[in-house]
């Protein structure tokens, strides 16, 4: 975490330097981006604290419940409309990450012991927490809007996430572990690649979070966990079991629905949801 919040803070600061504005955003708004990074580097500490302590299905799969969380929220503080395909694609979505992840406390079979999440409240409730936090993220980048460049949001995301990555290494809540010797080309090779493609994936998606409702945001959020497995069967030996390959379908279905929802209401001359309707935006009047 803090190799690729720290290289995620300089290249966003260097980058938005470069095009003449200030990586700290404009005076207004410059709480509410801490707070979206502040969240956002806590959801992830506590993730992986939980996945540290329980098995990492069982902490995916809890996880993995801030889309709706996230679609709670819009409706509750942001008053935007949910759709009725919104809600079944959040639904059908995360029904295919429970398949995918197979977590222990559902897939264990009568005669194994029982699952280790059990053992271990404190890196359960961390986790539900951490779903509960990241939810908000998409709310109050949609509250900021487009007012502040992307790139401000992604520098105040690596920001917090070094400080907070630095106080639990000085603390020694989470130890500092470096790869052996002779595996160390290859184990920093992969960890340069990890901060690029996080880097990658912080630019894309604060910018769709600016411009998109919340709850779209939830539904393709729940992608992670198809692209995942996908990967998983191209680069390791891992055996594919049916119900995995079940479950990112129905990922990938829940998101071609709310895709082709929104193509045919285009098509109709319906009003696309991307503006910022009774959402304050910060800068503008």
């Amino acid at each position: 975490m803090f190799a690729r919040c720290a290289v995620q803070s300089l290249v966003s600061g260097l980058l938005a330097i470069s095009i003449g504005i200030n990586p700290l955003g404009i005076t207004g708004a410059r709480f509410m981006c801490l707070l979206r990074g502040a969240l956002g580097s806590l959801g992830n500490f506590l993730l992986l604290y939980a996945v540290s302590r329980i098995p990492m299905a069982d902490a995916n799969t809890i996880f993995f419940t801030n889309p709706i969380f996230t679609v709670i929220y819009a409706t509750c503080l942001l008053h935007e409309p949910t759709a009725r395909v919104e809600v079944a694609s959040l639904i059908m979505g995360f029904t295919g990450v429970i398949l995918v992840m197979r977590p222990t406390t559902m897939f264990n079979s009568l005669h194994e012991s029982p699952s280790p999440i059990t053992e271990s409240p404190l890196a359960l409730a961390a986790c539900i927490l951490g779903a509960a936090v990241s939810g908000l993220v998409p709310i109050i980048v949609r509250r900021i809007g487009e007012s502040v460049n992307h790139l401000c949001l992604v520098f105040y995301f690596g920001i917090t996430g070094t400080l907070l990555a630095t106080t639990m290494l000085l603390t020694g809540v989470q130890p500092l572990t470096t790869p052996a010797s002779a595996e160390s080309f290859k184990a920093f090779s992969l960890l340069a690649l990890i901060c690029v493609l996080g880097l990658g994936t912080q630019f894309t998606f604060n910018k769709a979070m600016q411009i998109e409702k919340p709850q779209v945001c939830a539904v393709l959020r729940s992608l992670n966990v198809a692209f995942t497995f996908m990967w998983q069967q191209v680069g390791t030996a891992d055996p594919t079991s049916s119900l995995s390959i079940m479950g990112a379908c129905l990922i990938v279905s829940s998101t071609v629905a709310v895709l082709l929802s929104k193509i045919i209401r285009a098509g109709a001359g319906g009003k696309p949801q991307v503006e910022s309707g009774s959402v304050q935006v910060y800068g503008r009047e």
